[in-house]
């Protein structure tokens, strides 16, 4: 395809979430992960210039025609469950054809279809609609003219499709008018403010009810970011991420963020940033290492019901065609694990306060003083996940608000309170015993009554207090990754007393006779060098086992029931931490991280 067209109790109660056998794989950035659906001939062929939209009603992905290298046009229908594709066999089905463009009618419950090419050069003004079984030909009294490389997207403010630009019909013309569909046809709209006429810019829907378009391409890439507001378009932003054209945009339910990906830019090859915005006056921002995707264009994506997004096909530089993959962009809003909690002090004493919290890429934690009335005072320098008080004697109320790229969170409140005398501790709750793989961390936490609680976790199974965990001052502990069964206990002391907890035992077990790892070691950790697997549970023989380093299958030369022998995928680059996992039969190991050097 052609560039360019492609009050508190004197007994305080400390309490916290138990979360039992959780693994969390420390991620360093916001992912685009590629998914695993099988193999290539049960997937949608390689393509590109193919479109896609999202049924709102249902959560279903629509994925129709688009162009590949060696059949030519396409015409077939795909849909994505949440689980994988499936190919749909409708009776009617629309001309082959790419650059085409496809939105969601909120009005019939259909996914609606316009335009694109349907020969090299021949460009179309047809309307199509999709009811989940079939596709159906709409007469509309009103014909947009034939166009391709187009947008179409719902007007949140409207519930009804609007549809700019694109290429027109004859070769080398670009067109600039707006578009509405209601009620089966189509109406043009003449707003007062308008883009430049151009071809393959992108078209999503924004946080403050509204549609936003960014680039495309008219003699050269566009790189300015407008608006639409039900009635007209305003310039948003004039600068922000390159200039490019077929790139993919979608808006992300989970961080309220509008997201760019790719596309082609003043030269060659494509591009590989991610970016966002949030559709305010702040503009836009390059994530700092989107991960795997790499340079992709005339690609189709779409934003999930439940957040993050779906990416199909493109071209790929890597392999200088279309691809068959799916990949899904996640971007983790920080997410409080365990809360600040409230405590009382005797007058003149400081308060240790804590925060729980995973998420994507460096959490960010700022502290905050409040009073009665709701209003907040920003501490300077309280920038870590635990904040000491200064010494108290009046009571005072503390919240803390964590950031990443993907978006803010902010915690509950936390009252420190002046005793009127000194409560010694008491244990409410015992931390729980439990079970997890091999190579998986487990989260223990106690739950204490008393006045200004300090808090120990020991490790060992007769209260020996010489073996304590270092750093383990809360009362929630999170444990390295173990490789052996261990037993933890927790000592609560103030200046009143102190009070021990029962030892809880955290087993570690091969999980249901699957595989475990141990440890992924390796001399040079680079790519296509050796790395050993330990563990348990393998197979005896290497085609018994399959070992992934993120999504890159890993060669296995080496087997026994406790060692792999694997060869470091060549694709993986230097620098990068990824997940390594081993399956067996059908058994899934746990996880283990592993830098590539």
């Amino acid at each position: 395809m052609g560039r360019g067209e492609s009050g508190m109790k004197a007994a305080a109660v400390v309490t916290a979430v138990i979360v039992s056998g959780v693994f969390f794989v420390p991620r360093s950035r916001a992912e685009w992960t590629r998914l695993e659906t099988g193999p290539e001939e049960s997937n949608p062929r390689r393509r590109q210039s193919h479109a896609m939209a999202l049924n709102h009603a249902s959560g279903r992905i629509l994925l129709f025609g688009g162009w590949n290298d060696q059949v030519g046009l396409l015409d077939d229908t795909w849909e994505w469950d949440g689980n994988g594709w499936r190919r749909m066999l409708p009776r009617t089905v629309p001309p082959a054809r790419s650059m085409h463009a496809m939105a969601f009618d909120s009005a019939t419950g259909k996914i609606l279809m316009f335009g694109g090419m349907t020969n090299i050069g021949l460009r179309q003004n047809d309307t199509w609609s999709w009811d989940g079984a079939d596709w159906t030909r709409v007469a509309t009294a009103t014909l947009p003219p034939e166009r391709s490389g187009h947008v179409m997207a719902l007007d949140p403010s409207t519930n009804a499709i609007i549809m700019f630009g694109g290429h027109g019909r004859d070769p080398g013309s670009f067109l600039n008018d707006t578009w509405t569909y209601r009620d089966e046809n189509w109406l043009e709209l003449r707003p007062v403010h308008s883009p430049s006429a151009r071809g393959n810019p992108a078209l999503a829907t924004t946080l403050f009810n509204a549609l936003a378009l960014f680039g495309g391409y008219e003699a050269q890439e566009l790189g300015d970011t407008w608006t639409w507001n039900g009635s007209d378009w305003n310039l948003a932003q004039s600068s922000g991420p390159s200039p490019r054209d077929s790139h993919v945009m979608f808006f992300d339910r989970q961080t309220n963020q509008l997201v760019c990906h790719g596309g082609w830019g003043a030269n060659p090859p494509p591009l590989a940033d991610t970016w966002f915005w949030y559709g305010g006056t702040e503009g836009w921002t390059r994530f700092s290492d989107p991960g795997a995707l790499g340079g992709r264009t005339s690609a189709a994506a779409v934003g999930l019901l439940g957040g993050g997004g779906l990416l199909f096909g493109g071209y790929d530089p890597a392999v200088d065609r279309g691809s068959w993959e799916t990949w899904k962009w996640t971007c983790d809003v920080p997410t409080i694990t365990a809360q600040p909690q409230s405590a009382e002090v005797l007058s003149g004493q400081s308060a240790l306060l804590a925060v729980g919290a995973v998420g994507t890429g460096v959490l960010n934690y700022q502290w905050y003083e409040g009073d009665n009335s709701g209003s907040s005072i920003l501490i300077p320098g309280a920038n870590a996940a635990t904040y000491a008080t200064p010494p108290l004697t009046t009571t005072h109320s503390y919240h803390v608000e964590l950031e990443n790229e993907c978006g803010l969170t902010s915690s509950l409140r936390a009252t420190v309170s002046i005793a009127s005398s000194c409560v010694a501790p008491s244990i409410v709750e015992q931390p729980s015993s439990l079970t997890v793989l091999a190579g998986m961390t487990a989260t223990l936490s106690v739950t204490a009554s008393g006045s200004s609680i300090r808090f120990q976790w020991y490790e060992g199974i007769d209260y020996n207090s010489s073996i304590l965990v270092p750093g383990a001052v809360t009362n929630v502990l999170v444990t390295p990754q173990l490789a052996r069964s261990t037993s933890y206990w927790v000592r609560a002391s103030n200046e009143c007393g102190v009070a021990d907890s029962t030892i809880a035992s955290v087993t570690v077990g091969g999980g249901s006779g699957g595989p475990a790892i141990t440890s992924v070691v390796s001399k040079t950790g680079k790519p296509g060098s050796t790395a050993i697997i330990n563990g348990n549970g393998f197979g005896r023989a290497p085609k018994l086992n399959v070992a992934y380093f993120d999504q890159s299958r890993a060669k296995v030369t080496k087997a026994s029931s406790t060692k792999l022998k694997v060869k470091i995928p060549r694709k993986l680059k230097s620098n990068m931490v990824v997940s390594v996992v081993v399956w067996v039969g059908g058994a899934r190991s746990n996880a283990l991280l592993f830098q590539i050097r």
